[in-house]
């Protein structure tokens, strides 16, 4: 089941964002609250471009007061003609104390075999 988040502060407010996958962490006494933010945010998919990617990132770091402290963006490609598949990993870490986010990417290729339109196997 994916969250969905509508809780964004500043330039944010009245955004409302899904990610894939969010770790939010326990809070309050006993540790029987859920935090207002994840912490660790995953987004993936196929189409969007990496400025859409980094204004996301920015969405869920700034729009949360640094709440969220990680975002992992993982972008696919299509497959080649070769069947190789490229992906990139977008890692943005929020700084502590209002220092500048910090915004990495790795990029890789593998072969890839598609079995049906939801079923993708690949070797790395």
């Amino acid at each position: 089941m994916l969250l969905e988040f509508n809780n964004f502060v500043g330039d944010y407010v009245g955004s409302v964002k899904e990610a894939d996958f969010t770790f939010i962490p326990r809070i309050g006494p006993g540790r029987q609250q859920s935090a207002a933010y994840p912490s660790v945010v995953l987004e993936s998919g196929w189409y969007e471009s990496s400025t859409r990617l980094l204004a996301d990132s920015r969405l869920w770091q700034e729009g949360s007061a640094g709440a969220v402290q990680v975002v992992l963006q993982v972008k696919f490609y299509e497959p080649d003609d070769q069947n190789k598949m490229r992906l990139v990993l977008f890692i943005s870490r929020f700084a502590p104390g209002g220092g500048p986010t910090q915004h990495d990417h790795y990029a890789s290729s593998f072969a890839c075999s598609i079995f049906t339109v939801s079923l993708l196997t690949c070797q790395l």
